[in-house]
């Protein structure tokens, strides 16, 4: 399978070996800064050699791999010196030339020679992904004639990877940087704690691992995992080898609850706490009066930094709520003893402790922009995600900066949301920001939060081929290519992706979905609209995911009748292509007849249909925005159903969705009431969501009875009112959402 993986990297598509226009020359992302095509080519065959200086052995080292494993092809690699005569080689020389800079190169291919000159390793490093794109799909591994200078814009630039929320292995994580360095970034940044789970081993605090790398999903079963030493070595070795530099991020003071899991002394409270199995922010955090929180950090982070041997450790910093410190006494004695003005004080006196002790062991604190809070730590960097206002604040203060925006940079949104075009028009710099700071912006970089992405087919769904976008705008800057250039690079890069097996995602939207209830018929009707002409689409109703020999969608549209788990897949030449879209239809007694709700909904959340308590269709289990959940604040929900004539009933229920963390609670308890005459209700059941699903997103509040004759019925759910003492919206009105009304 390796050896398959290091094939299918060598072998890139080109179009054309001869002295063509730039768009007929190989198919290269990032595209270098100048390059001149010419005839002929350097052909790649046995006994090739490599030569390089004796620093720059590793990368000539690595090239040889990439040959060897990938196109069969056996080179030798020797040291340059005395060698220069010699024809029939690769050549990687340094030279004390300021144009290549900290990280460009010069690659000369001719008939018999290629050569590579760059001022650092950094560069020579560069130069390895060129070559290989420069490799053919088809036929002799020929890397065409050329004249090509190449130097980036921004020396940052990053592939965020977020392994606490979902565990991915060492070899997921080597695949990752395989595909990382083919695009030239040059920063792996390692999200390895959060609230979900501890990833790294620490000898001296050996629960993290034992306690803390594991959860108790809601269904009860165990999820988890973590790196050995040895693993984390392992990975750090095969970056470094591919010119990666690798930022562990250790987070504190918050998303801290795996950790405090294993260690509740280390909180407030004491405890007891368990690895989370939801998301969102926890109120539990490390507490800032307790000096073990501080000797366990350094303990943690002493044996980080022998495992790590970069400029760079990150700490997070982020999402921090300060309600456990407010009636902490130990943290309001902090704050009093150092004379500190608030908990935004204590916070950046925690990460100014702490950037202290990996500066006075040579190391250099980055955090999310939250560290700014209550004042910035004095050397550290800040990565920002929230407003760019953060980074032009930083900059101008002499901080360096590392751009992610949610607007541009945030992986985890879907592609209907943030398609590759937005990210291809990022520009890291802040509008606003002066000349004189643009220096303090280093790059900027793709995040990848793991929360919905389980795996190496979702992560490859979600990263490209929106990961190309920001390495073409690092890397070129302002000075890049068009995007309909670039987007028909990026298209030719489909063929080599199929082949390496990538799962990749669409370039946006990639198909929508509209649907119409037939209450006359008992029916919904789906229509399906795409702007890729060659998909086709592939629907099925029992729930399953719909394959090649499901039914196919003709016209853009079909129909279902009844009852329905409708799933909508799209196709790309025979295989699965893009997001799938799934409706949950049920056209029971309630469908289709009109609902009257006796306390307002909030103004957004109304749903897309006057009735759609009775439209047939349940809401999402993931978003309630889908426009078919609807929401109150505050008040009960209280609704009732015309059946229109009476009609024999024997079971209700009624949906609710549950998102602590956006102040949305489960009903206290759904009454169910039904009426011969629409004046005289009479209660039937009332329903409670059980303990054991009380943490799920959706539940259907449902009873039982013996049938009997109604021509109207009431649902009323009792909402909480208040976020309850704990939450961080205390006393703020809780949200109710409720879809659908299920009569029987």
């Amino acid at each position: 399978m390796k050896r398959l993986f290091y094939l299918l990297m060598c072998f890139i598509p080109l179009l054309s070996y001869g002295a063509k226009k730039e768009k007929e020359g190989a198919n290269l992302i990032p595209y270098p800064t100048s390059v001149e095509w010419k005839s002929g080519g350097f052909v790649l065959k046995d006994g090739v050699a490599i030569y390089a200086e004796s620093s720059a052995l590793p990368i000539a080292t690595y090239l040889q791999d990439v040959l060897g494993k990938g196109c069969k092809i056996s080179a030798t690699v020797k040291p340059i010196s005395g060698n220069e005569s010699v024809k029939n080689g690769i050549f990687f020389v340094l030279v004390n030339d300021e144009k290549y800079g900290e990280q460009g190169y010069g690659l000369d291919v001719t008939t018999g020679r290629v050569t590579v000159k760059a001022k650092t390793l950094k560069g020579l490093f560069a130069s390895v992904s060129t070559i290989q794109q420069l490799i053919p799909l088809e036929g002799k591994p020929k890397l065409p004639a050329a004249t090509i200078f190449d130097r980036p814009q921004f020396v940052w630039r990053e592939l965020m990877f977020d392994v606490g929320r979902h565990f991915y292995n060492k070899d997921q994580i080597k695949r990752y940087l395989d595909l990382a360095a083919l695009y030239k970034f040059n920063v792996f940044h390692w999200h390895l704690t959060e609230d979900q789970g501890w990833r790294i081993e620490i000898k001296k605090y050996p629960k993290l691992t034992e306690v803390g790398a594991w959860r108790t999903e809601i269904d009860g079963t165990r999820y988890g995992g973590f790196y050995t030493q040895e693993d984390i070595k392992e990975v750090v070795a095969y970056a470094t080898s591919r010119g990666i530099s690798v930022i562990p991020e250790i987070e504190l003071p918050g998303h801290s609850v795996a950790a405090l899991a294993a260690y509740p002394e280390l909180s407030c409270t004491g405890g007891p706490f368990e690895v989370r199995n939801t998301w969102g922010v926890a109120d539990d955090v490390y507490c800032a009066g307790n000096e073990k929180t501080f000797t366990f950090l350094q303990d943690v982070l002493t044996e980080v930094m022998a495992l790590f041997p970069g400029k760079y450790i990150h700490i997070g910093g982020d999402e921090c709520p300060k309600v456990r410190w407010e009636k902490c006494p130990k943290c309001q004695q902090r704050i009093k003893e150092n004379g500190l003005k608030n908990e935004h004080e204590l916070q950046s006196y925690f990460i100014r402790r702490i950037e202290k002790f990996l500066n006075d062991n040579g190391r250099q604190l980055i955090g999310w922009d939250e560290i700014l809070e209550g004042g910035l730590a004095p050397n550290a960097t800040v990565q920002l995600w929230r407003d760019w206002d953060y980074a032009i604040k930083a900059a101008t203060e002499g901080h360096d900066v590392i751009m992610t925006p949610t607007s541009h940079c945030y992986f985890d949104y879907l592609q209907k949301n943030l398609p590759l075009d937005k990210v291809y028009s990022l520009n890291p710099i802040p509008e606003g920001l002066a000349p004189e700071y643009h220096k303090h912006i280093l790059g900027a970089g793709a995040n990848l939060w793991t929360e919905r992405v389980p795996g190496n087919d979702r992560a490859d769904f979600m990263l490209f081929p929106r990961i190309q976008a920001i390495a073409e705008c690092l890397w070129n800057g302002k000075s890049r290519q068009s995007y309909d250039q670039f987007l028909e690079r990026v298209r030719k890069e489909y063929v080599r992706w199929d082949k390496m097996g990538v799962k990749y995602g669409p370039e946006g939207r990639d198909f929508t979905t509209t649907v119409e209830p037939d209450i006359a018929n008992r029916a919904l009707k789906v229509n399906i609209k795409s702007d890729i002409s060659d998909l086709e689409f592939r629907y099925t109703t029992d729930g399953s995911t719909p394959t090649m020999v499901s039914p196919l969608v003709k016209g853009g549209t079909f129909t279902v009748k009844d009852k329905a788990t409708v799933i909508v897949a799209a196709f790309r030449l025979g295989k699965p292509f893009g997001s799938t879209a799934t409706y949950r239809f049920d056209a029971n007694k309630a469908f289709g007849h009109p609902v009257s709700i006796k306390n307002p909904l909030g103004a957004s959340y109304r749903g897309l249909y006057n009735d759609c308590l009775t439209d047939g269709l349940r809401g999402s289990d993931s978003d309630f925005r889908d426009g078919l959940w609807q929401g109150t604040p505050y008040n009960d929900f209280v609704a009732e159903v015309d059946l229109g004539a009476l009609t024999e009933v024997s079971s209700m229920s009624l949906g609710a969705f549950q998102d602590v963390g956006s102040w949305i609670f489960y009903p206290v308890t759904v009454v169910f009431e039904v009426s011969e005459d629409g004046v005289k209700f009479i209660p039937v059941g009332s329903a409670q969501v059980p303990l054991a699903k009380a943490k799920q997103p959706i539940f259907d509040f449902k009873v039982n009875f013996e049938p009997r004759k109604a021509k109207v019925v009431r649902v009323t759910a009792k909402n909480i009112g208040l976020c309850p003492d704990g939450h961080p919206g205390k006393g703020n009105s809780a949200w109710l959402f409720v879809d659908e009304l299920i009569v029987e």
